[in-house]
């Protein structure tokens, strides 16, 4: 398939502000908190500490040397203390969904990154949630899951070790 993940550069931030805010008009479905701003874009506050925290990463995902969607991953103490990693945001241009890349994107991100995960969605977000299911399924990940608040949004939460 040619798919690769690769570190987004500090160079390459505003590409990655592009697709966080084609990522956020998405989401915008399920998040009446997500509002339009003046200059017609979604903006991800905060965007500039995954360059400027170690613990905090911004991923590519790569088809054919074309980017096809990105990954933000968390580490302590930015998620919880029995977890060691967390796909914060996980993201697929429309065009490429329903081919296999998320899949194919999770469990290479997976094989690279081992230890305690923490993944979460929006309640209401119902294809994230059958995305996240289907690849626990695919990969036979045993997870544990619950309602949790969060921000005074209720999310779905995943928890499992690879």
């Amino acid at each position: 398939m040619g798919l690769k993940i690769v570190k987004v550069a500090k160079g390459d931030s505003e590409v990655l502000k592009n697709l966080m805010s084609m990522y956020l008009h998405d989401m915008s479905e399920f998040a009446d908190f997500l509002k339009l701003s003046p200059d017609g874009s979604y903006k991800y506050h905060n965007l500039h500490f995954y360059w400027e925290k170690e613990e905090l990463s911004a991923f590519f995902i790569i088809k054919d040397s074309k980017i096809i969607g990105f990954i933000l991953s968390n580490l302590r103490p930015f998620i919880p203390e029995d977890c060691d990693i967390s796909i914060q945001e996980f993201f697929i241009l429309k065009k490429f969904r329903g081919k296999g890349y998320g899949l194919l994107a999770a469990s290479m991100f997976f094989r690279k990154f081992p230890g305690r995960y923490f993944i979460a969605q929006l309640v209401n977000n119902k294809p994230a949630i059958e995305f996240w299911h289907s690849v626990y399924r695919a990969l036979q990940l045993e997870y544990e899951e619950r309602e949790e608040i969060e921000s005074g949004a209720k999310i779905l939460t995943q928890r499992f070790a690879i």
